[in-house]
């Protein structure tokens, strides 16, 4: 099996040999027909060779393995937790906790309280570096201030876990229209929990509000 090559059952396929089908589709009409544009008014080509000078922008170190994150939003921090198991012990990487409030929550998220984050991360080992991304609303500094003294209640070496911050203070003032953490306070509460001893990361950029608003790519990414 490991000699099978599907690929080398086609023809090579060349720019040239495209155009001449293309052409003959198109009886005489411009290639540029085939083109589009967005609403930003940027132009789309019907098809791209490989860049010849493009360069790996890697988004994490070369070589990491991926990782499944199961999404979490069930407002029953019991059910959640149960769920959270059962998704880690079937081969999940990590979770993806969502908070009321998040730019995600979609109507049944995690109520932001203690008694729900110790509740949900019961039996959780965080100790063992499972990732845990914290997909927070408008109450991100509590939220952050909970599982940080949750680590701590546990004796859990806070270098030995894994846990994604999510700070999205635009995306949350424009998915609630009010947040309890600016973007100077998302600065210094990175400060103060990487001298708490947390890797992060801190911050999220999220772009739903503004896509779901109508926004175009540029306005996403603006």
């Amino acid at each position: 099996m490991s000699d099978l090559s599907l690929v080398s059952a086609f023809p090579k396929a060349e720019d040239a040999a495209w155009k001449a089908l293309v052409e003959k589709a198109l009886k005489g009409a411009p290639l540029s027909v085939l083109e589009s544009k967005t609403y930003d008014g940027a132009v789309v080509a019907p098809l791209y060779p490989p860049a010849e000078d493009g360069a790996v922008i890697p988004g994490r170190d070369p070589g990491a393995p991926w990782e499944i994150t199961q999404r979490i939003e069930i407002a029953e921090p019991g059910t959640a937790n149960s769920q959270i198991l059962d998704d880690l012990n079937a081969g999940a990487s990590g979770i993806a906790l969502v908070f009321q409030g998040a730019v995600g929550d979609r109507g049944y998220a995690l109520p932001a309280d203690v008694a729900t984050v110790t509740a949900a991360l019961e039996g959780v080992h965080l100790e063992w570096g499972v990732p845990v991304e914290l997909q927070l609303g408008a109450n991100a500094k509590a939220v952050a201030a909970m599982v940080a003294d949750l680590v701590a209640a546990r004796g859990i070496p806070v270098d030995h876990t894994n846990i994604r911050f999510g700070f999205d203070p635009i995306g949350t003032l424009a998915a609630n229209g009010w947040s309890d953490a600016s973007p100077d306070d998302v600065a210094a509460l990175a400060k103060n929990l990487v001298a708490r001893g947390f890797k992060g990361p801190f911050a999220a950029a999220d772009g739903r509000p503004v896509h779901e608003a109508g926004g175009t790519e540029a306005q996403e990414l603006a």
